[in-house]
């Protein structure tokens, strides 16, 4: 009896996995052209609801699983807070449909083929050259390039001294990137290597002795938050244009946003977020210092939500109902566990007391 039950445990717990692969997969084949169809603002707006696209690629601090696996990050909580500014002030509830790519190259080329109702994430440097190839919106973040290093190097005195010492360090760096040309006009390093993104970057130049990198200042706020030992120098420290969202050319999704990044609280909305995901020290990124006020968080009025006040999407959905059925399981097997052990006890006793 005791097998048997395992076995059906075993085949259930399997089934939910199966289920739930099933479904990811399904999700990750859906071509993106057809994902990518989303409605105009007007007819959204005329109809009180629809499918809002997100084309997005994993990057800290915008948008990257926490230590539960659970998405999250700069833009994924603004995109929250965006949905619930669009109900409030339109009474339009919008479904966010995330549709995950590899990587800028592959967000970039696929963009212009976006016809209506998408945002590309994460946010992006608003130059005038990606003013040419999307509509962006007002910026949420500062950003500029800053020179890092690994403790071994000290911090310099000067341009002078520290361009000495990097004269003879390994220089880390991403290909096709605002960081790497920098890094090329300083032309310091003994040698360079590239590396895939800024999470390996940093923690190549965490564990390497004389080493460096020219990285987004964000991108070393983060770096710090997961714990690295880093030096960041105070020369060579390269202004860069303020993050924003883009949208498509011919989107009329602009009205919205527009409202959007102008309300009253976006900026310390913004400001909170950025500090919540890349350190609360990194001051320098946000548009002003202030967070939400205790008013505010009383009334909830336009508050950064949670994780848990998000309305979960088809994975989190599935997540969280293997993790019920996985604890449902061995509830019950515990319980049959207990039974056949008081089982055997009382025939044990039986026995006993027969052979007396």
């Amino acid at each position: 009896m005791k097998k048997n039950f395992y076995t059906f445990a075993k085949q259930f717990v399997a089934l939910l996995l199966a289920v739930f692969l099933l479904q990811g997969a399904s999700l990750a084949q859906e071509p993106i052209d057809a994902a990518i169809a989303g409605e105009s603002w007007a007819s959204v707006k005329a109809n009180k609801e629809g499918r809002l696209i997100l084309l997005y690629y994993k990057s800290r601090p915008f948008n990257y699983l926490d230590d539960y696996a659970r998405q999250t990050g700069i833009d994924y909580e603004m995109v929250n807070l965006f949905i619930n500014f669009a109900k409030k002030k339109y009474d339009v509830t919008l479904e966010p449909v995330w549709i995950e790519l590899a990587d800028y190259e592959e967000l970039a080329s696929s963009f212009p083929n976006v016809r209506n109702g998408a945002i590309g994430l994460p946010a992006i440097s608003a130059t005038p050259e990606m003013g040419q190839m999307a509509l962006l919106t007002r910026p949420y973040m500062h950003n500029k390039l800053v020179v890092v290093t690994h403790p071994s190097i000290q911090k310099a005195a000067s341009e002078a001294a520290l361009k000495a010492a990097l004269k003879e360090a390994t220089a880390f760096f991403i290909e096709n990137t605002p960081a790497a040309d920098e890094l090329q006009k300083l032309n310091s390093a003994r040698q360079t290597i590239s590396v895939a993104n800024s999470e390996i970057l940093a923690d190549k130049l965490a564990s390497m002795e004389n080493s460096y990198a020219i990285m987004p200042l964000y991108d070393y706020f983060v770096a710090v938050k997961r714990g690295l030992e880093l030096n960041r120098q105070a020369f060579f420290e390269v202004p860069q244009a303020d993050v924003a969202w883009w949208l498509p050319k011919k989107s009329d999704w602009a009205e919205p946003m527009a409202e959007f990044f102008t309300h009253a609280n976006f900026e310390a909305n913004a400001a909170f977020l950025v500090k919540r995901h890349c350190t609360i020290d990194a001051e320098e990124l946000t548009l002003q210092g202030a967070s939400p006020s205790g008013e505010e968080q009383a009334s909830g009025e336009e508050k950064p939500m949670s994780m848990f006040e998000f309305k979960g999407t088809n994975s989190h959905f599935w997540f969280g109902l293997i993790a019920v059925a996985i604890v449902v399981v061995l509830i019950v097997a515990n319980r049959s566990i207990a039974a056949s052990r008081k089982k055997a006890a009382q025939e044990l006793a039986m026995r006993k007391k027969a052979m007396k």
